[in-house]
């Protein structure tokens, strides 16, 4: 348990997941580049690079939840922070809600956890986001499962 797999998870999450920058009109959160909005991270423009976001991601998004875990859990939570942001106002959002739903992950088995916590994830997904937002989320848990299974920490 360490941060040893922070780069691997970053670079996935980032450069796999979130893609290239983006406004959509129906994202609450603006503007985006590298995943980072600016209504969450006012600091990101259009030139920031993906160095910049890594120290981004590193300071705001990779807690002490994915220090702790072993593979693949922390690059599971560290997604869960990612997308959705967290906010705690709502009820059923944010890692620690589904580690609530699920229980303490400290003993458990980490590849039984991770694809737990990415089944009730979807399963959020499908209650909370907009509908034409909702395949896509599906569709992330399903990459994240298949990087997973393909990836031998």
């Amino acid at each position: 348990m360490s941060d040893s797999n922070f780069d691997t998870s970053c670079t996935f999450v980032v450069k796999v997941l979130e893609g290239q920058p983006t406004n959509d009109p129906n994202d609450p959160g603006g503007f985006t580049i590298w995943g980072l909005s600016s209504k969450y991270n006012p600091e990101v423009t259009k030139d920031t690079t993906y160095e910049q976001a890594k120290q981004i991601y590193r300071a705001k998004y990779w807690r002490s939840d994915c220090s702790r875990a072993d593979w693949p859990l922390d690059l599971v939570f560290f997604d869960g922070h990612v997308n959705p942001q967290d906010d705690p106002k709502l009820d059923g959002t944010g890692n620690s809600e589904l580690v609530k739903l699920l229980g303490p992950w400290e003993f458990r088995d980490p590849y039984a956890y991770a694809y737990a916590f990415l089944l009730c994830r979807a399963g959020r997904y499908a209650r909370r986001s907009k509908d034409i937002y909702v395949r896509g989320h599906v569709r992330r848990m399903e990459r994240l499962l298949l990087f997973i299974e393909n990836t031998n920490e």
